[in-house]
């Protein structure tokens, strides 16, 4: 990638971070509670002990969230404002590594994508509510995103933040197992071929 092949990125990318971040943010309360949402709020609600043991609610649920929620939830209060906020949070985080996943290609390609998942309604929608996929997906780009720069950089500490980011990933939702799948499946693939 060429140093500045986009000059318009200098401020389409702070706009588009700026903009995915409102849209996220901003008036957590404007929809009534949802049900899934009042049963993740309830699961971050138990004891700390309970949560770490896997004994807060159902036996598919994996940690992560509820952790989260009841860590957080401890320090900034019990309130649906905070518990949305602090869900959509790490989705708006997010936004910057999806960001730098398309910069790998292009400035362009990496402007792209940030405005397409700033503006994506089902982003919004889901990453707004108190659940795990803002979480989720940030841990999951976050995830493709150091294994992307494991598959052409050698710096020590990538297979460390890759390995701590996966992991944290399989523990925040069930079905995130086939992102690391594909992965293999990438890497299994690809191997000669990888510079």
């Amino acid at each position: 990638m060429e140093k500045d092949d986009f000059p318009a990125s200098r401020w389409l990318v702070p706009l588009g971070l700026l903009l995915g971040a409102a849209l996220l943010l901003l008036f957590p309360t404007a929809k009534p509670i949802w049900t899934d949402e009042w049963i993740s709020i309830n699961w971050g609600r138990r004891p700390l002990e309970l949560i770490l043991k896997g004994q807060f609610g159902s036996p598919d649920a994996l940690p992560l969230h509820p952790l989260y929620l009841a860590l957080v939830g401890k320090t900034l209060g019990d309130s649906l404002a905070v518990h949305r906020l602090i869900s959509a949070l790490p989705a708006a985080i997010g936004l910057w590594y999806i960001y730098l996943i398309g910069r790998r290609i292009s400035e362009r390609v990496g402007v792209l994508t940030l405005w397409l998942a700033a503006l994506s309604p089902g982003l919004i929608l889901f990453d707004r509510m108190s659940r795990y996929h803002g979480l989720t997906a940030l841990l999951a780009v976050m995830s493709c995103y150091y294994f992307l720069r494991l598959l052409s950089e050698d710096d020590r500490k990538l297979p460390i933040k890759y390995g701590i980011v996966t992991a944290a990933l399989l523990l925040s939702y069930v079905l995130s197992v086939f992102i690391v799948a594909a992965q293999f499946i990438f890497l299994v693939i690809y191997w000669k071929r990888i510079p």
